[in-house]
């Protein structure tokens, strides 16, 4: 998505014009990104706190389709389900759907590979949105 843009690593100074131009997501294209692509894309957002509903909205739909296709391991590490609940939860954005599915697939494959960091995230993120989860309790 954003592979073929050569920007800072670290932005010097929020350019708010910048982040606000539309960025091509086209859901047909975004499939052809790895996970840790999609999520490093909406933790970006969060980072800045810049909102970009149709982002989210594009990575949201491929996210759940992942999960329900019963993502294999290679695609799907319990870093990055960390960094998008904790994105979901800076942003304070409650895609129900997406958290749940995140949270099953965390319980079948990951609760016992968590780092003690990204539980932390997950739960913090949890809490902030207001989600109940069986999960909550797994890492309790």
């Amino acid at each position: 998505m954003f592979s073929d843009l050569k920007l800072p690593r670290k932005l010097k100074y929020y350019d708010k014009p910048l982040l606000d131009v539309p960025l091509p997501m086209d859901p047909v294209k975004c499939e052809k990104f790895k996970t840790q692509e999609l999520v490093n894309t909406v933790w970006a957002f969060a980072t800045l706190q810049h909102l970009k509903l149709k982002v989210l909205e594009v990575v949201k739909d491929e996210m759940i389709s992942r999960c329900k296709a019963g993502a294999q391991r290679k695609q799907m590490v319990p870093q990055d389900v960390s960094n998008l609940v904790w994105a979901y939860g800076t942003l304070r954005e409650r895609p129900i759907a997406l958290l749940m599915e995140l949270a099953d697939l965390s319980l079948r494959h990951f609760v016992s590979e968590f780092h003690p960091q990204h539980l932390i995230n997950i739960a913090w993120a949890f809490a902030t949105l207001r989600v109940p989860h069986d999960l909550m309790k797994a890492i309790s």
